[in-house]
């Protein structure tokens, strides 16, 4: 009796973690559609060390499925399987920097929303010093996913993967802003494969085992890389051009965000935008100081505040 009260709690106090972003066409989603607007461009140069179908026996194979090629150019569903233990390294063209918005969409072919093979992401000024994105894993680690089991979206953050196919997990240099990197040259980004295995677990930057489907002994087994899209600083086009004074607070903001403005009755909308360009809230006219934002999910937007002859655009964190 007091084994099951004892679990009961757990599960209770682990619902009260913070939720992320839903699954892709969800409201709040952060997902980035090939075809985004905010892509600028495709990664062409990527090395891939394939790991073992199970790691648990480096006697056996490794896997097979894709080639270096595969992962080059727009996502296609055609993918290079990265293996228990596998990882890719990128080398970018010229260096890509800090900017608002996240920098760059890694894309997998999750078949589904919640069919979802994960991957931690690093990054290099060097190639020799890796910081990896700081990361959370909220999926109940009482079972193991199964090798075909499901994840929810909602339960993860900066983990490659997030996605089904077609859709980028977005990643924002900001997020490694307290490491020691120059956020202004970063020259390669790196992916790691994920085993999954709660009996021998990887953590997220919290220290929580992360459960993802496991075992799969198969060729293609492990995160699959589809692409990697490099993304335009501000989505859509949307662009800062305005001398509008003031500010929104706080920010970080859980429900409410205040706006700051001395001329605030010059306002003809205010819009919010995810990061892949997805408008998830609009008021034109009469507005007021305060704005609920309860229903967003936890993540990253831009607020975007017009009047009749200019806007301007803040980056707003929901937590």
């Amino acid at each position: 009796m007091c084994y099951r009260i004892l679990i009961i709690i757990f599960l209770s106090s682990n619902c009260l973690y913070a939720q992320f972003a839903p699954h892709a066409d969800s409201l709040g989603s952060t997902a980035v559609y090939i075809d985004d607007k905010s892509i600028n461009s495709w990664i062409d140069n990527i090395k891939v060390t394939q790991g073992w179908e199970d790691i648990r026996d480096t006697n056996l194979i490794k896997v097979t499925n894709g080639k270096d090629s595969s992962a080059l150019g727009k996502a296609d569903n055609k993918t290079i399987s990265l293996g228990e233990g596998g990882f890719a390294i990128i080398t970018l063209k010229s260096p890509i920097k800090d900017d608002s918005g996240p920098e760059f969409a890694i894309f997998e072919n999750a078949f589904d929303d919640e069919f979802l093979e994960l991957a931690f992401v690093e990054v290099s000024e060097n190639g020799i010093d890796y910081y990896r994105f700081p990361s959370e894993s909220l999926t109940d680690t009482l079972t193991q996913v199964g090798g075909f089991g499901k994840i929810n979206a909602t339960k993860i953050h900066n983990l490659a993967g997030k996605y089904r196919v077609y859709y980028g997990t977005p990643f924002d240099l900001q997020d490694l802003s307290n490491q020691n990197i120059n956020l202004n040259n970063i020259n390669y980004i790196k992916l790691i494969d994920i085993t999954g295995n709660i009996k021998n677990p990887q953590r997220d930057s919290k220290k929580r085992i992360i459960n993802d489907p496991w075992p799969t002994p198969f060729f293609s087994c492990g995160f699959d890389l589809d692409a990697v899209a490099l993304l335009k600083p501000t989505p859509n086009g949307i662009e800062d051009i305005s001398f509008i004074n003031g500010n929104i607070y706080p920010n970080p903001a859980d429900e409410l965000i205040n706006f700051n403005f001395f001329n605030i009755e010059l306002f003809r909308s205010i819009e919010i935008f995810s990061t892949s360009g997805q408008n998830v809230y609009q008021k034109n006219e009469s507005f007021e100081s305060v704005i609920n934002i309860k229903h967003l999910q936890k993540g990253s937007y831009f607020v975007k505040i017009s009047t009749e002859k200019e806007s301007k655009v803040f980056k707003l964190i929901k937590i």
